[in-house]
């Protein structure tokens, strides 16, 4: 696979690098965890992998010529999705998909996993509230009892602040 030009757009006084790889039908952006060198990617094999996948449309579900495939389950023990075939006419009529990072166990357009993402995202804000707002990460007491006495304060301290927002709110009549 040959690498893409790379790119400069300006934001303020900072230049951010891209890359345009394909010309299908929308774009798609990727953007890194965290900072990283755009052009150094190409030379990280899982990177590659998954950029030429998602170049080759393999990041949903599968198709054939009766349309798209529709999530039959997942096998836990054997770590697969399993699609179906909309018409069942294709042979096989079902098939089983490794699980990986673009083919998860409970696939992205279900409503289980839009639930779940829902969840995780509440619990990761209120991990970095807790962090960053209330001093959890940069912590400055040492000793396993000390840390557990600050952070059983920090949720005390949650935990009124959440029942002062319930008391003020108004009551049906």
């Amino acid at each position: 696979m040959e690498w893409p030009d790379t790119r400069y757009a300006r934001s303020g006084d900072v230049h951010i690098a891209y890359q345009v790889n394909g010309d299908g039908p929308f774009d798609l952006v990727f953007v890194p965890p965290f900072v990283s060198h755009v052009e150094l990617a190409w030379e990280i094999p899982s990177s590659v992998t998954l950029i030429a996948a998602v170049k080759r449309g393999e990041h949903g579900a599968p198709t054939c010529e009766h349309g798209r495939w529709t999530f039959a389950g997942a096998d836990f023990k054997r770590g697969a999705t399993k699609w179906r075939c909309p018409s069942g006419e294709c042979q096989p009529k079902s098939t089983l998909i490794k699980a990986d990072r673009r083919n998860p166990l409970i696939p992205r357009e279900t409503s289980r996993f839009r639930n779940l993402y829902r969840g995780r995202a509440a619990v990761e804000r209120e991990f970095g509230r807790l962090k960053n707002e209330y001093r959890l990460a940069p912590l400055r007491v040492r000793g396993l009892e000390r840390v557990a006495l600050h952070a059983d304060l920090v949720m005390l301290a949650r935990l009124s602040q959440a029942l002062a927002r319930v008391r003020a709110m108004p009551r049906a009549a």
